[in-house]
């Protein structure tokens, strides 16, 4: 703080505030512009298309494709239903993307599943790449129900050698009780049997 004096000749104290130099509130106004989400970009037509896909509007859904034909579009719908989508932060270069993806299928569908919606980038601005993306969402689907066999699978092998070895032990213990018959059988004198005249 700086002390100056008043119009009465008394001291005050000011505080200055520097100001930032006029060429700097422009870099930052053109930097904060820049940053600015692109509305066309690959995060938001990701999410117009799930969007227009989860309300059964699929002229809107073919529309952000790069060339996908309605019936294809109807057909991804058909195949994943789903009760929401969660998208991630989209990775693009100048004419492809990926956004991370998260599907939860609609109740009885199945596990929450992750996938990338890909996108490519045309003279019309970003588009949904529905082969590749269908190809993805597909493999990842695949992945998980494998996943799933596989873990009913071992529970199963569990459940198949702790039966097993219940059998065995029960066969063993029968076993054992035959065998000590026979050799009781066996250690015992034969009655000798009268021979004829």
């Amino acid at each position: 703080m700086r002390p100056s004096r008043n119009a009465g000749g008394t001291l005050s104290c000011m505080r200055m505030t520097p100001r930032p130099p006029p060429a700097l509130l422009l870099c930052a106004a053109v930097a904060w512009l820049g940053c600015a989400p692109d509305p066309n970009g690959p995060g938001p037509t990701s999410e117009r298309f799930w969007e227009a896909l989860g309300t059964a509007d699929y002229s809107a859904a073919q529309a952000l494709t790069d060339s996908a034909s309605l019936a294809a579009v109807r057909d991804l719908a058909a195949a994943h239903p789903f009760a929401a989508v969660e998208l991630g932060e989209a990775l693009d270069n100048e004419s492809l993307a990926q956004v991370p993806t998260r599907m939860r299928p609609k109740p009885s569908g199945g596990p929450d599943f992750s996938f990338h919606t890909h996108l490519v980038r045309g003279k019309d601005g970003w588009r949904v790449d529905l082969r590749q993306t269908r190809r993805d969402l597909t493999r990842e689907l695949l992945a998980s129900s494998f996943e799933s066999v596989q873990e009913a699978l071992r529970e199963s092998g569990e459940a198949f050698i702790e039966e097993f070895e219940e059998r065995a032990i029960e066969v063993s213990e029968a076993l054992r009780e035959t065998l000590e018959e026979l050799e009781r059988s066996l250690s015992e004198p034969e009655d000798p049997k009268p021979r004829g005249p």
